[in-house]
Protein backbone atom coordinates (compact mmCIF):
# COMPACT_ATOMS: atom_id res chain seq x y z
CA UNK A 1 0.00 0.00 0.00
CA UNK A 2 1.37 3.38 -1.07
CA UNK A 3 2.20 5.09 2.89
CA UNK A 4 1.81 8.68 1.82
CA UNK A 5 -1.98 7.55 0.02
CA UNK A 6 -2.94 5.46 3.14
CA UNK A 7 -1.73 7.87 5.58
CA UNK A 8 -3.68 10.89 3.45
CA UNK A 9 -6.48 8.32 3.07
CA UNK A 10 -6.54 7.55 6.82
CA UNK A 11 -6.22 11.25 7.93
CA UNK A 12 -8.76 12.46 5.90
CA UNK A 13 -11.72 10.94 7.50
CA UNK A 14 -10.24 11.22 10.66
CA UNK A 15 -11.47 14.56 11.84
CA UNK A 16 -9.56 14.87 15.00
CA UNK A 17 -10.59 17.40 17.63
CA UNK A 18 -7.93 17.97 20.00
CA UNK A 19 -7.50 21.41 22.09
CA UNK A 20 -11.17 22.20 20.19
CA UNK A 21 -8.86 22.99 17.28
CA UNK A 22 -9.68 20.37 14.25
CA UNK A 23 -6.95 19.39 12.36
CA UNK A 24 -7.90 18.44 8.68
CA UNK A 25 -4.95 19.91 6.45
CA UNK A 26 -2.44 16.89 6.32
CA UNK A 27 0.96 17.34 5.69
CA UNK A 28 1.67 14.68 3.34
CA UNK A 29 5.67 15.19 3.23
CA UNK A 30 5.59 15.05 7.47
CA UNK A 31 3.50 12.01 7.77
CA UNK A 32 4.09 8.48 7.25
CA UNK A 33 2.55 5.02 7.70
CA UNK A 34 4.89 1.58 7.73
CA UNK A 35 4.14 -1.92 7.82
CA UNK A 36 5.82 -4.59 9.86
CA UNK A 37 5.11 -8.53 9.10
CA UNK A 38 7.17 -11.59 9.55
CA UNK A 39 7.45 -13.29 5.99
CA UNK A 40 9.77 -15.64 3.80
CA UNK A 41 11.81 -13.01 1.54
CA UNK A 42 9.05 -11.63 -0.82
CA UNK A 43 8.08 -8.32 -1.60
CA UNK A 44 4.72 -6.73 0.09
CA UNK A 45 1.74 -8.48 -1.48
CA UNK A 46 -1.29 -5.79 -0.74
CA UNK A 47 -1.78 -5.61 -4.43
CA UNK A 48 -1.53 -2.06 -4.62
CA UNK A 49 -2.28 -2.22 -8.03
CA UNK A 50 -5.63 -3.15 -8.22
CA UNK A 51 -6.26 -1.57 -4.63
CA UNK A 52 -4.10 1.73 -3.91
CA UNK A 53 -5.91 2.74 -0.83
CA UNK A 54 -7.38 1.74 2.28
CA UNK A 55 -9.95 3.88 4.27
CA UNK A 56 -10.34 4.49 7.59
CA UNK A 57 -14.21 5.89 9.15
CA UNK A 58 -13.97 7.14 12.55
CA UNK A 59 -17.24 7.21 14.65
CA UNK A 60 -15.91 8.08 17.44
CA UNK A 61 -12.67 9.24 19.42
CA UNK A 62 -12.62 8.30 23.38
CA UNK A 63 -9.94 10.38 25.04
CA UNK A 64 -7.97 8.47 27.45
CA UNK A 65 -5.56 11.35 29.50
CA UNK A 66 -2.14 12.51 29.20
CA UNK A 67 -2.28 12.90 25.39
CA UNK A 68 -3.37 9.34 24.39
CA UNK A 69 -6.48 8.46 22.86
CA UNK A 70 -8.81 5.44 20.88
CA UNK A 71 -9.90 6.23 17.68
CA UNK A 72 -13.09 3.62 16.97
CA UNK A 73 -14.04 3.01 13.10
CA UNK A 74 -14.50 1.34 10.10
CA UNK A 75 -11.09 0.36 7.87
CA UNK A 76 -11.75 -0.97 3.97
CA UNK A 77 -8.36 -2.97 2.64
CA UNK A 78 -9.30 -4.46 -0.55
CA UNK A 79 -13.03 -4.15 -0.35
CA UNK A 80 -13.45 -5.52 2.49
CA UNK A 81 -14.56 -4.06 6.04
CA UNK A 82 -14.09 -4.58 9.93
CA UNK A 83 -14.84 -2.63 13.25
CA UNK A 84 -10.99 -1.77 14.97
CA UNK A 85 -10.27 0.58 17.63
CA UNK A 86 -6.87 2.41 16.75
CA UNK A 87 -4.92 3.65 19.69
CA UNK A 88 -3.10 7.11 18.99
CA UNK A 89 -1.59 10.19 21.24
CA UNK A 90 -1.89 13.59 19.96
CA UNK A 91 0.78 16.15 20.26
CA UNK A 92 0.16 19.95 19.68
CA UNK A 93 2.99 22.11 18.36
CA UNK A 94 1.67 25.48 17.85
CA UNK A 95 -1.13 25.08 14.91
CA UNK A 96 0.67 21.58 14.05
CA UNK A 97 -0.49 18.09 15.64
CA UNK A 98 0.82 15.29 15.65
CA UNK A 99 -0.98 12.02 16.12
CA UNK A 100 1.03 8.82 16.32
CA UNK A 101 0.08 5.31 16.92
CA UNK A 102 0.58 1.49 16.52
CA UNK A 103 -2.21 -1.68 16.00
CA UNK A 104 -2.20 -4.96 13.92
CA UNK A 105 -4.51 -6.00 12.10
CA UNK A 106 -5.10 -9.78 11.03
CA UNK A 107 -4.36 -9.88 7.30
CA UNK A 108 -7.14 -12.77 6.78
CA UNK A 109 -9.95 -10.26 7.51
CA UNK A 110 -8.91 -8.57 4.76
CA UNK A 111 -8.10 -11.15 1.86
CA UNK A 112 -3.85 -9.77 2.20
CA UNK A 113 -1.70 -12.42 0.45
CA UNK A 114 -3.31 -14.26 -2.01
CA UNK A 115 -2.11 -18.27 -3.35
CA UNK A 116 0.49 -19.53 -1.72
CA UNK A 117 0.92 -16.69 0.44
CA UNK A 118 -2.71 -16.57 2.14
CA UNK A 119 -1.06 -19.26 4.67
CA UNK A 120 -0.56 -18.03 8.27
CA UNK A 121 2.47 -20.40 8.63
CA UNK A 122 4.11 -19.20 5.07
CA UNK A 123 3.38 -15.45 6.64
CA UNK A 124 1.99 -14.45 10.10
CA UNK A 125 -1.37 -13.45 10.15
CA UNK A 126 -0.87 -10.15 12.25
CA UNK A 127 0.36 -6.92 10.20
CA UNK A 128 1.79 -4.39 12.59
CA UNK A 129 1.06 -0.93 11.32
CA UNK A 130 2.44 2.38 12.88
CA UNK A 131 1.47 5.85 11.85
CA UNK A 132 2.56 9.15 11.97
CA UNK A 133 0.26 11.94 10.91
CA UNK A 134 1.04 15.77 11.25
CA UNK A 135 -1.34 18.10 10.39
CA UNK A 136 -2.21 21.60 10.48
CA UNK A 137 -5.80 23.19 12.55
CA UNK A 138 -7.77 24.35 9.98
CA UNK A 139 -9.59 28.15 9.97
Amino acid sequence: MNPVLLALTLAAVLPWCAHAAEYRQIQADQSAITFAYQQMGVAMWFNTSAFPAARFVTSSVKALGDHRYEATGQLTIKGKTQDVVVPATFTAQGKTGIFDGRFTLRRGDFAIGEGPWAAFDVVANEVQIQFRITAQAGE
